[in-house]
């Protein structure tokens, strides 16, 4: 997904028209683009979750990955004009198309088959609304809670930093928010930002789960994990 800025607390309190930065420096902030927090956390788990509710098992212990598609509209935000393009089901189900329950995202998304990435818009937090996000990350309210009876997965979650305001503060809260609402079941390994051993030291017992999501320290770092869930 796209990244913005960090709306850490205090940078959401300075658009406080009556907090103390506002006091003390007779105006306060207009506004911050931020990272979509609600919106990329619930694209995640909801790829995770069509992707794990569309595999077919067989009785010799092989499977088969979803592989079904939907025309879908996309919206090219540079040159504000709209196309169709044949998507997985996978990245369509609950993102552009309702679930079954009737969940779907606010967030405005597309995808680009180039970079295999599925993107969504930053957030504009300003004067109107940063009340919303003073106390943490509002949720998506299109987003709905999966049916009673759907199977719960098991999804190992990393995070590159525990000292990281942003990512502890706004995105493993919402992720945890959704997951309840998913029905996935994260177990969370945070690092120090500094070593890459701190987590993949943590990586045990893993056919235990059903899917990983890997905030890496390094950017190049993808070959170690994808070594150890070979």
């Amino acid at each position: 997904p796209v990244f913005g800025f960090d709306a850490n607390t205090d940078a959401v309190n300075a658009i406080n028209p009556d907090g103390e930065d506002a006091k003390t420096k007779g105006i306060a902030y207009g506004g911050t683009i931020s990272q979509n927090a609600e919106g990329q956390t619930y694209l995640v788990l909801q790829v995770i979750r069509n992707v794990l509710d569309g595999v077919k098992f067989d009785d010799k212990g092989g499977y088969t990955m979803p592989t079904s598609t939907t025309k879908t509209k996309q919206k090219d935000l540079a040159e504000n004009k709209e196309y169709e393009v044949d998507l997985p089901d996978v990245l369509v189900n609950g993102i552009s198309k309702e679930t079954a329950q009737g969940g779907i995202s606010s967030s405005a998304t597309w995808y680009t088959s180039e970079d295999k990435q599925l993107q969504t818009t930053n957030t504009m937090i300003d004067s109107t609304n940063w009340k919303d996000y003073a106390s943490g990350v509002p949720l998506d309210k299109k987003v709905k809670a999966v049916a009673d009876d759907a199977r719960e997965y098991n999804v190992f979650l990393t995070c590159y930093n525990s000292a990281d305001n942003f990512v502890n503060g706004q995105l493993l809260p919402t992720f945890k928010q959704y997951a309840k609402l998913l029905k996935l079941n994260l177990t969370i390994v945070s690092g120090d930002g500094n070593n890459e051993s701190l987590i993949t030291n943590s990586m045990n017992n893993l056919d235990n789960y059903e899917a990983f999501i890997l905030n890496m320290t390094s950017t190049n770092a993808g070959q170690t994990y994808m070594d150890i869930l070979k």
